[in-house]
């Protein structure tokens, strides 16, 4: 619906909860919802933002094969063909 900002807010909330509890690896998905935010984002840094978050998705599951994908999409759609080969 257009409402990136309170998604990556929400998502905040839930990673600083998950990681207060100790159980933010069993949650790879916030990292890349808020990542997938970021992309559509016009926040300041929202690039690097995505990057990291897809990064993190992918450091705490391996096999994350959606986060690969997601992140492959994003920089296709932004023309950088060779990150989104390798």
């Amino acid at each position: 619906a257009g409402r990136y900002a309170e998604a990556i807010r929400d998502c905040d909330e839930l990673i600083r909860l998950k990681t207060r509890q100790k159980t933010i690896k069993e949650y790879p998905d916030l990292f890349l919802l808020r990542a997938r935010c970021y992309t559509q984002s016009s926040q300041r840094n929202a690039y690097e933002k995505a990057l990291k978050d897809f990064e993190e998705a992918v450091r705490l599951e391996p096999q994350y094969l959606d986060a690969y994908l997601a992140r492959a999409a994003y920089y296709e759609s932004r023309r950088e063909f060779d990150k989104a080969i390798t």
